[in-house]
């Protein structure tokens, strides 16, 4: 045998629970069993993170669980991406990033770097390693309306970060067994990329040809209910794109520019204190069947979010199907 026996080497207990605690980063072990999630192991350095002092302090702050460890607005997105991640890699590797709460209540951002496993004694686990990066850039003014909205800032382009979160939005879409859950939390994804105030999906009224808001986020908790769109007529809801001048099968209309060519949408747009609309149709078998879109955005990005919202609206309108099949299985 060999006297270079690394990944071989029969050391005792101590040594390695001394190599875990002194890694540069956090680690830490749970079930997967997607349901209580319980931490079966942490290090020094995880409890640091959360600015614990003990393990006691530690079960305090997150329950001794891997969902009280995430953000609780982030659990739903990470959950579902874990998942995607894991039935896509042949490794069972995924890469996640967060924020966690420290027991300070302070709000920290980390990367998560996790791999499923099937352990002969204790079955499913998570092996994970976590590292503090940096924190998001607030951008200001970026409607003239003194809002301050949080984005995270990194290395991609504007590009590769819009399809990084379309991606994630997509996953939370495949993933989330809840049908109402799956939808808001994917709104929620959109919201930390694209710079808006509000965002919703139009669905077909009940008994009506018009489409009404069915799922709706503000970022502004002042506007609540003030932007529900009701009663939308189809025709009027693909209109001629006011600020590059050309027809599309979407929309994007600035009110202010709409008071003299077009009266009614101006109307419209007025009543929801709209200051402009992006938004894109959502079909079905060629048939239009909602729309998604946003408000009060930045108009200089408005064709990165174009896309950004058509390649969610694919997942949605596919997502939408499987609902109804699910209830024709149902009723049979």
């Amino acid at each position: 045998m060999s006297g270079y026996e690394y990944t071989d080497a029969n050391f005792g207990k101590e040594y390695i629970l001394n190599g875990l605690s002194s890694m540069p980063g956090g680690f830490f072990i749970y079930r997967a069993d997607w349901d209580k999630e319980e931490i079966l192991y942490a290090n020094q350095a995880l409890l640091d993170m959360f600015e614990c002092a003990d393990n006691r302090e530690f079960h305090e702050v997150t329950g001794g669980t891997f969902r009280g460890i995430v953000h609780p607005d982030d659990y739903q997105r990470v959950e579902a991406e874990i998942r995607y991640q894991i039935n896509s890699s042949e490794d069972n590797f995924d890469k996640v990033d967060y924020r966690i709460i420290t027991g300070s209540g302070r709000v920290v951002n980390i990367e998560d770097f996790g791999r499923y496993i099937e352990d002969p004694w204790e079955g499913p686990l998570f092996y994970v390693f976590v590292s503090e990066v940096k924190e998001p850039i607030v951008s200001h003014d970026l409607m003239n309306n003194g809002a301050d909205i949080g984005a995270y800032s990194y290395e991609n382009t504007p590009m590769e970060d819009a399809l990084s979160h379309a991606i994630r939005a997509v996953s939370i879409l495949n993933y989330e067994n809840d049908f109402e859950i799956a939808m808001n939390t994917m709104i929620k994804e959109l919201s930390n990329y694209i710079h808006a105030e509000y965002f919703y999906v139009l669905g077909k009224e009940e008994g009506r040809e018009t489409f009404g808001t069915t799922f709706e986020l503000y970022l502004n908790p002042a506007d609540q209910v003030s932007k529900r769109i009701k009663h939308l007529d189809p025709d009027h809801a693909v209109r001629k794109d006011v600020y590059i001048h050309r027809e599309n099968d979407y929309l994007f209309a600035v009110t202010s520019e709409l008071k003299m060519s077009d009266p009614d949408m101006y109307r419209m747009l007025a009543d929801v204190n709209a200051q402009n609309i992006l938004q894109v149709p959502i079909y079905d078998c060629g048939e239009k069947i909602g729309f998604l879109g946003v408000m009060n955005t930045d108009r200089r990005s408005v064709q990165l979010y174009r896309d950004m919202l058509s390649v969610v609206s694919y997942s949605i309108a596919a997502r939408i199907t499987i609902e109804k099949l699910k209830k024709g299985v149902a009723a049979l």
